[in-house]
């Protein structure tokens, strides 16, 4: 979300607008939102923030992969974050990997082609994915990363949601209450 200025609330609306001009016109999937509710929030409780928040994450996905979600793509806060997520999430029997800018190209491009395979099920990264991935397969976003950027935002549900045959829609699990 962008701050709270007569131009950035323009924008932010020009963005929503555009998304769904692309979604009317079938240029984009529509997207389905996924959020917690208080009871998850109280379900999701852990020892510190960064728990809890993992926590959550995980529950959500849990509830997006019954409705019909494969694969996703996690944005964290930070490296450590990213981690914690996917231990939390393979602790539940997710298969789940993170990726951050210290990965080699082979092994990022292997967890890549096992996440569009559907080998992964979950890549959790900080900013490594937000711009210049395209994987039209992928069928959610995992939002742990809170952003006061309208365009990073756009950008990480835009993952979602390209086209792909059969695809009905791109899940946006909002961990943090980022699409609020």
């Amino acid at each position: 979300k962008s701050a709270s200025t007569p131009s950035s609330r323009r924008c932010y609306r020009d963005d929503i607008a555009s998304i769904s001009t692309q979604v009317a016109i079938k240029a984009l999937a529509p997207p389905k939102l996924i959020a917690s509710t208080a009871r998850d929030r109280v379900e999701a409780r852990g020892p510190d923030e960064d728990a809890t928040e993992a926590n959550l994450a995980k529950l959500l996905w849990l509830r997006a992969r019954q409705a019909g979600a494969k694969t996703a793509v996690a944005f964290c806060r930070d490296i450590r974050r990213s981690r914690l997520l996917v231990d939390v999430l393979r602790g539940a029997g997710v298969r789940a990997v993170h990726l951050d800018g210290s990965t080699s190209e082979k092994d990022r491009k292997r967890t890549l082609a096992e996440l569009r395979e559907g080998i992964v099920e979950v890549v959790a990264n900080a900013s490594l994915l937000a711009e210049g991935f395209d994987e039209p397969s992928l069928s959610a976003v995992i939002l742990v990363r809170p952003t006061q950027s309208t365009a990073l935002f756009v950008q990480q549900v835009g993952r979602a949601l390209r086209p792909y045959p059969e695809k009905t829609c791109g899940f946006v699990i909002d961990a943090i209450g980022a699409a609020e």
